[in-house]
């Protein structure tokens, strides 16, 4: 997709160290508005790395990361959130215990607004706020049809709807950039043909702009604009879709046997 507009994502020679180890090296990836691009490569490639880095679990070594212009390597989890950019992970983590609403509302709650005092003496913006927020979880549940499952505990869904309700989560805190971490592991088929339209119904219909580290290479070559290769912490290629299937380093490293 051709943008005019400046980056959403921008890292330039991005790396980190662990020990004596570079694990990742030299990484310069961008995400314009309204993209959906891809992060792949070999298990241990430093791609949830990447990710790690770019949303405040691991501060980088070297390099830069910029949201909208802005630098944000450095700043806390919470923080880079709050900024625009939410996540989902290779492992699910939903509140299990609570219900599919709950766990969407409890990520609406960093737009309450009303603060301790409200929230303790009920007042007027705290139920206000509440309303908003259960109206927002219900919309959201509707729209990717896990509203007959609001009352069900999450972890009673089935796997694939615990991976949509994770996305739904990360949505609900209205972010500019979404970095999805293998959302398509452990899914059968119409699974990931369900949630392929789910991606890119995210880009359509919500305005958001996805990171996608995914393994299924149907859903990478379907969903992406382009697509970014990491092997060995460093970047090999970078292009289209077609231009990645056809690269032979990719294929050597990583495509053969994908």
């Amino acid at each position: 997709m051709t943008t005019t507009t400046a980056p959403l994502l921008k890292t330039t020679g991005m790396g980190i160290n662990f020990g004596g180890l570079k694990a990742v090296d030299e990484v310069n990836l961008q995400v314009d508005p309204g993209e959906i691009v891809g992060l792949i490569g070999p298990n241990g490639a430093g791609k949830t790395t990447c990710f790690n880095m770019i949303t405040g679990v691991y501060k980088p070594s070297r390099g830069s990361i910029e949201l909208a212009g802005a630098r944000i390597d450095g700043k806390s989890t919470p923080s880079i959130n709050h900024l625009g950019i939410a996540r989902t992970f290779q492992n699910i983590r939903l509140f299990r215990q609570l219900t599919v609403l709950d766990n969407v509302r409890v990520a609406l709650h960093r737009q309450a607004g009303y603060g301790l005092l409200g929230a303790l003496l009920r007042l007027s913006p705290y139920r206000r706020a509440e309303v908003s927020m259960r109206q927002r979880a219900e919309y959201l549940l509707d729209v990717f049809g896990l509203a007959e499952r609001r009352w069900d505990r999450a972890g009673d869904l089935p796997y694939g709807e615990q991976r949509k309700l994770e996305v739904v989560r990360a949505l609900a805190t209205e972010p500019k950039l979404l970095l999805l971490d293998e959302p398509a592991a452990g899914m059968n088929p119409q699974e990931t043909a369900t949630l392929t339209a789910l991606i890119q119904r995210l880009r359509q219909e919500f305005k958001v702009s996805v990171l996608l580290i995914e393994h299924d290479m149907s859903l990478v070559m379907k969903v992406c604009d382009r697509i970014y290769v990491l092997d060995y912490g460093k970047e090999i290629a970078r292009g289209t879709p077609p231009e990645i299937q056809s690269n032979q380093q990719v294929i050597k490293a990583y495509l053969g046997e994908a």
